[in-house]
């Protein structure tokens, strides 16, 4: 039987060890959650150490009649613990410069890994035995690994807990399939692509770090971020195991069923099998790769039919209402925020384009802007903007936000009315929420005329 050179490199001679690259990685999360729960119980019986040495040192005290003293700081005992977890959190929050300088390199050598990934699946066999001295790529991975593993130590260090992360953290169990088989390629001196198509899992990190360095700012450019994120991470992913396994064959079939197909073969098939198309031209051989599509089609079916559609919304939405405010001559308007609701709008518009105010108000012909910030705009919404579209504009906005407020034309506005959730189970919480959008527009327009509505009197001299 031939050993297909995708498959297996001639120079291992039919000796395969890629089982030990996998339990490199299952045996550093077994390991990690050994020590883990061993650290909680060691933590637990030190907490009860005080009372029960107490107790031990009355008994002695009362039968030597000696004075023996102990003392106990807990504060003190775990301060140096608290400094070193309050560090960790700030570096990758990226709040500082260190921690913006850290957040900035993960995310480019997150990349940079994903192209040394790709170019080997192109250029080497699943299994190769070339040493580590003889391979650059497998010299510039390890450098990335060894960096990923410190920042993944700041990150279990920052953890608030630790089993959770260390269990059920995605980000972890990428660690876990490419950072231990690096340094076990070194000891067996051959390399096995494997599981590094889990990296692809770092794409995730991209909207939250865009995020801390301020880039993305609207809640449109986030939810949009993230959902092309997740749709390239399902989708290369599966590519990716789609590869080596039909590259490699099942191994209880003595891996004959193996067939060569190039990892954007499987990417152009995935997508294809998705898209419910089936041309046909590719097929899966290995009973593992057909199991896996049987799951990958009923899950990748539902989450491509919720986020095409969310994102086509998204898309229309942020080019309807994410424009400027068009001044006209001698035209007046208003604007309106707070809590902004289909009821609370209907019931406003009722009263403020109502007939008898014409003629009898300086404001009766004036415009009314929406300014307000939503996941989406549903129906009922859309459908009282279009009975009200020659006075009525809504802008996905924020008061908070200098920029959208330029975008709305505040200095130029007639008036301010801020709305209150009269309903609202916390009045004074309300309240304090109208309050800092009073601060936020006096702070870019000091002479705003502002109508703010307080569902408790005593608030009232907070805004005086």
């Amino acid at each position: 039987m031939s050993i297909s050179k995708t498959n297996l490199a001639e120079s291992c001679s039919g000796e395969r060890y890629w089982f030990a690259f996998l339990l490199s990685s299952l045996a550093t999360f077994l390991i990690g959650v050994i020590a883990i729960l061993l650290w909680r119980c060691g933590a637990l019986i030190y907490k009860r150490g005080p009372t029960i040495r107490h107790r031990s040192l009355r008994l002695v005290s009362n039968a030597d009649k000696q004075e023996i003293s102990y003392s106990f700081d807990a504060i003190n005992e775990r301060n140096w613990a608290t400094i070193i977890k309050e560090y960790a959190a700030k570096l990758i929050s990226g709040q500082q410069l260190p921690g913006k300088i850290l957040v900035i390199a993960v995310v480019v050598l997150s990349l940079a890994s994903l192209f040394i990934y790709f170019y080997d699946v192109n250029t080497q066999p699943i299994e190769s035995c070339q040493l580590w001295s003889q391979s650059p790529t497998q010299q510039i991975d390890l450098v990335f690994n060894i960096f990923f593993l410190f920042y993944f130590f700041l990150r279990f260090v920052a953890a608030q807990d630790k089993l959770r992360f260390w269990c059920l953290d995605i980000h972890s169990w990428v660690d876990y399939f490419t950072i231990p088989p690096s340094f076990t390629a070194i000891v067996l001196g051959r390399n096995w692509i494997g599981m590094r198509f889990f990296r692809i899992a770092r794409i995730m990190n991209i909207p939250d770090i865009l995020q801390f360095l301020h880039v993305l700012r609207s809640s449109n450019s986030i939810r949009l971020t993230r959902v092309l994120c997740l749709l390239l991470t399902v989708w290369l992913s599966a590519a990716g195991f789609v590869h080596l396994v039909e590259n490699s064959g099942d191994f209880f079939q003595n891996y004959s069923n193996s067939q060569t197909i190039t990892y954007f073969q499987c990417v152009y098939f995935l997508i294809v099998t998705i898209s419910t198309v089936g041309y046909g031209d590719y097929q899966l051989k290995t009973t593992i790769g057909q199991c896996f599509i049987i799951f990958f089609i009923t899950g990748g079916l539902t989450l491509f039919a919720r986020a095409i559609p969310e994102l086509a919304e998204m898309l229309s939405n942020k080019k309807k209402y994410a424009g400027n405010y068009r001044l006209e001559n001698g035209k007046k308007f208003v604007l309106v925020c707070g809590h902004i609701t289909f009821t609370s709008m209907e019931n406003f518009l009722k009263d403020f384009l109502h007939e008898d105010r014409v003629s009898s108000d300086s404001f009766y012909d004036a415009d009314v802007l929406i300014v307000d910030k939503k996941h989406t705009v549903d129906f009922e919404f859309q459908a009282l903007l279009k009975r009200h579209f020659t006075r009525v504009k809504y802008f996905d906005a924020t008061v908070m936000d200098p920029v959208d407020l330029e975008r709305v034309k505040l200095k130029r506005s007639a008036a301010v009315l801020i709305l209150a959730n009269k309903d609202a189970i916390d009045p004074d919480g309300e309240d304090a929420s109208n309050i800092m959008r009073v601060i936020s527009i006096k702070n870019y327009h000091s002479e705003a005329k502002i109508i703010v509505q307080l569902l408790q009197y005593h608030n009232k001299v907070l805004i005086k």
